[in-house]
C-alpha cells in the first residue's frame, strides 16, 4: 500500500516579510501592491497613468520613498521592508539630481527593460522547521505534497539536512512567471513506484538479427512533491 500525504510547511527557511506582522492590516496593503505592480509592469505599453500608478505602488512597497521635500525618490537599503525592485537589463527609471523632483519611470513598456518586483524575505523560526521535519518523518508517507516551499534548493536542503535523505526524489511544480515569488508546491516519495519496463525494437531491417530487449528503469523511490504557494492569501495565526 502506498501512503500519500500533504503538508503546508509555510516556508522552510525564509518567509516573505509581508506574512509575518501580527497585525495583518500592516502586510496586506504591501501584498496587494505587489500583485498590482507586477501586473502593470507586464503590460506591453505603459500609459502616463500606468507610470504614475506604478510609482505610487512602489512607494507603498517602500521601494520608493517620499523625502522631506515631498518628492518621490529611490530608497537604497540592503534590508528592504517589503520588497525589492529587480532590474536586470534596460532602463526602468531615472532619478534627477535635484532632490525636489520625483523619480521618473522612463520605460515605455515591457520590451524596454527586464525586471520584476520581488518580495523581501527573512529567516523562519529554526525550531518550527525542525518540528515540521519530525512530523513528516513520523507520518512516513511514500508520497508527500509540500505546500509553501519557497524553491527547489530549499526543498532539497530540507530533505538532506533535516529528513536525512528520507526521500529519494524531489520535484517542484513552478507556477510560472505570472505567480513569481509565490512559494511553490513540492513533494517527496519513498517506495519503488515505477518498476523496470521492457520493450523490443521491432523497427529493424528485414533479415537483421533481433536486438535484445531494452530494459528501461523509470524513476523509483520516495517522492517529495512541492506545489506553489498563494501569496495573496492571508497568513494563518495559531
Amino acid at each position: 500500500m502506498v501512503r500519500i500525504a500533504s503538508y503546508n510547511v509555510e516556508n522552510l527557511f525564509a518567509r516573505p516579510k509581508v506574512f509575518n506582522p501580527t497585525d495583518w492590516s500592516l502586510g496586506k496593503p504591501a501584498l496587494d501592491a505587489y500583485g498590482e505592480v507586477n501586473a502593470l509592469i507586464r503590460k506591453t505599453t505603459y500609459s502616463p497613468a500606468d507610470k504614475n500608478k506604478i510609482r505610487d505602488l512602489l512607494v507603498t512597497l517602500d521601494i520608493y520613498t517620499v523625502n522631506t521635500h515631498g518628492a518621490i525618490r529611490r530608497k537604497s537599503t540592503p534590508t528592504p521592508r517589503w520588497a525589492w525592485l529587480r532590474k536586470n537589463r534596460g532602463t526602468f527609471d531615472r532619478e534627477p539630481q535635484d532632490v525636489t523632483q520625483n523619480v521618473e519611470i522612463i520605460a515605455n513598456g515591457r520590451s524596454d527593460w527586464i525586471g520584476w518586483v520581488e518580495l523581501a524575505t527573512e529567516p523562519t523560526d529554526e525550531v518550527g522547521t525542525r518540528l515540521t521535519a519530525r512530523v513528516i518523518q513520523d507520518v512516513g508517507a511514500d508520497i508527500i505534497g509540500i505546500v509553501e516551499a519557497e524553491d527547489r534548493p530549499s526543498l532539497v536542503r530540507f530533505n538532506k539536512e533535516l529528513l536525512n535523505d528520507f526521500y529519494g526524489h524531489a520535484m517542484l511544480v513552478d507556477e510560472g512567471p505570472a505567480n513569481r515569488r509565490r512559494p511553490d508546491p513540492a513533494g517527496p516519495a519513498r517506495r519503488r513506484l515505477w518498476g523496470p519496463q521492457r520493450r523490443s525494437d521491432h523497427a529493424r531491417q528485414p533479415g537483421a538479427k533481433p536486438r535484445e530487449p531494452v530494459q528501461q528503469h523509470q524513476p523509483a523511490g520516495r517522492l517529495l512533491l512541492a506545489a506553489g504557494v498563494r501569496h495573496r492569501q492571508p497568513p494563518r495565526h495559531v
